[in-house]
């Protein structure tokens, strides 16, 4: 008889970092000698269109099987909805899914808020914790729904990258407001869909390998190639364009792991930024999530925290991040 999947056991999001930085650090000094470290020279971005048509056809199989989250999912991540949706449109997309608007209220009332009365709706919610923390509740909680374990250890898993990217989110939010970017709910809800890769990769990888999961972005990336051809930042793309969500929202979620692979020499733009920063609260959230780092902390000590920040430092170095230290 089958295994019955794990429900997810859900434990209240650490507290939200400090979103800080150290002042020296406001344009950090890069070295131009700084040797490629080890594990990245022989690292290849695998991307899914280079896949040979057995192997994509294989792939593509098994990501047919991972249910496409709801409609209201996609309602609120698509068009200008992340943009321009007011709060009673966002709490009239929770209340179409009982389930989720139930969750909603449950986390919004848990003792980490410390709320004096109870919420007993989610427009209450709302204006308690902001809509930009309830969309990203919804759009973990909506997510979830396509994303069941088979095991205890890969519910594990799951529930680590989960809590991950709540941290990331909220850190994404606070340095976007910081550094005065457009549409800072915008960022950081994508900060959250960029997870989604790496859910679906710990969801496709055989149970022998599913602990690398917790490993650094470079290991990932490596495992992930090897088991299942492509890793999480190009399996998040075939994904999002099975669940036929918008080519722009599919490119700009996509290319944020991309951050691993890319050089100082890359054209600055607006887009680049925010995938940057997008890239720096998603690996800063996995650490956190693991007490592996502490926040505030130098852009210039990045280096030393892992391998996975190396290509992203000259872009750290652009003129919109001079705030940070601010």
């Amino acid at each position: 008889m089958a295994e019955m999947p794990m429900q997810p056991n859900r434990q209240p999001a650490p507290a939200s970092p400090s979103a800080t930085f150290s002042p020296e650090s406001a344009v950090p000094h890069i070295p131009e000698d700084r040797a490629v470290p080890e594990a990245l020279q022989t690292l290849k971005l695998c991307k899914a269109d280079e896949l040979d048509a057995a192997a994509l056809q294989s792939l593509m199989l098994r990501i047919s099987n991972i249910p496409r989250p709801p409609r209201s999912f996609i309602k609120m991540i698509s068009g200008n909805a992340l943009a321009t949706a007011t709060s009673d449109e966002l709490a009239e997309l929770v209340m179409g899914e009982p389930l989720i608007a139930a969750k909603v209220i449950a986390r919004v009332n848990a003792p980490m808020y410390g709320l004096s009365k109870p919420v007993v709706n989610v427009g209450q919610a709302i204006t308690f914790l902001g809509m930009n923390s309830v969309r990203t509740i919804c759009v973990q909680y909506l997510l979830e729904e396509s994303f069941k374990a088979d095991i205890p250890q890969r519910q594990a898993i799951f529930d680590d990258i989960w809590t991950s990217s709540a941290l990331a989110s909220d850190l994404c939010f606070r340095l976007a407001q910081k550094l005065s970017l457009p549409n800072p709910g915008v960022i950081s809800t994508l900060t959250v869909l960029s997870y989604v890769g790496h859910i679906a990769a710990a969801y496709l990888l055989p149970a022998n390998e599913i602990e690398v999961s917790k490993a650094e972005l470079v290991e990932r990336v490596r495992v992930e190639q090897v088991s299942l051809g492509i890793a999480g930042g190009e399996i998040s793309r075939l994904l999002m364009q099975a669940w036929a969500l918008p080519n722009e929202l599919v490119q700009a979620v996509s290319g944020i792991d991309r951050m691993l692979f890319s050089d100082a020499n890359q054209e600055v733009d607006a887009l680049q930024d925010q995938a940057a920063l997008c890239y720096l609260c998603a690996r800063l959230g996995e650490r956190l999530v693991h007490g592996d780092v502490t926040v505030p902390l130098s852009i210039e000590t990045l280096d030393a925290v892992g391998d996975d920040f190396f290509h992203l430092l000259p872009r750290l170095h652009s003129a919109t991040f001079n705030k940070l230290a601010e």
